[in-house]
């Protein structure tokens, strides 16, 4: 732990986006005003730290904004194409469109997250509920978008698969009328199966957030995550890996088969 009260945490994988964007104590270069010190070096020191952490936080949003527009547009296209009317609607379409939806709100929410997080660092939300709002759920939004996109990803290419090895037996996916069928209507279903089943895994995030007030530099209101037992944070910690290792092992899989193929049809070639 480290921070003035000791607030953010680095232990067992319990990293948050705010360790990553706040320098410890970097309140007090902020809140501080150079009139409180008279030794000329301690004023440029402490002026060259608050600019510093000025540029850092441009940086910061710059990067993330820059990333969150970049998605829009590639995304956005992605939708426009596939939505056409000569495009059918198989459910490898349907699938890539999710995906990119989930990937631009995973990249919308990031930018949400960096600057909720430095606004709040400079103290300029003064509306408590607000704060409270965007403490609970800019964390909790971000993280279930985050693997939502990974869980996606996974499926698309497990279904991507799936029609590569039927396409030797069957063509009629790719007749003109393509019907959707009963096994397409299920495979969404268990997409959206997954979609409830992350967020509630996740929902830890809301229950744990909370505001803080740090006494040490000028009651400035924090938002911070704390375990009220162990157990919830081996959950934390067991979900973490599970929504990481899992859409990551689907894609193994989906290459390892797609290489598969493309060994033997090159195997049997040569015979």
């Amino acid at each position: 732990h480290y921070g003035s009260i000791c607030q953010y945490r680095t232990d067992q994988f319990g990293f948050s986006l705010e360790i990553l964007l706040i320098m410890d104590n970097s309140n007090k270069f902020v809140q501080t005003t150079v009139d409180e010190y008279d030794d000329d070096e301690q004023n440029s020191a402490l002026l060259s730290r608050i600019i510093q952490f000025k540029r850092e936080s441009v940086v910061y949003l710059l990067a993330s904004g820059l990333m969150m527009l970049t998605g829009l547009v590639s995304n956005t296209f992605s939708i426009i194409t596939l939505i056409q009317p000569s495009i059918q609607r198989s459910t490898i379409i349907w699938f890539i469109i999710l995906t990119s939806i989930t990937s631009q709100l995973t990249l919308t929410f990031l930018f949400t997250q960096v600057l909720y997080v430095i606004l709040n660092q400079y103290s300029i939300i003064h509306n408590s509920l607000i704060n409270v709002i965007m403490c609970k759920s800019s964390s909790y939004l971000l993280e279930t978008c985050s693997y939502i996109s990974k869980w996606s990803i996974g499926v698309l290419s497990i279904n991507r698969t799936e029609t590569t090895k039927s396409m030797k037996i069957s063509t009629a996916r790719s007749k003109k009328n393509i019907k959707f069928t009963s096994e397409d209507k299920q495979k969404l279903i268990l997409y959206g199966v997954i979609i409830i089943l992350v967020s509630a895994s996740t929902v830890t995030d809301i229950s744990f957030h909370r505001i803080i007030s740090d006494r040490q530099n000028n009651n400035q209101d924090i938002c911070i995550m704390e375990y009220s037992s162990s157990v919830w944070k081996t959950f934390d910690t067991i979900v973490l890996f599970i929504h990481q290792l899992v859409p990551f092992m689907f894609n193994v899989y989906a290459t390892g088969i797609i290489l598969l193929m493309a060994a033997r049809k090159d195997t049997w070639k040569h015979t």
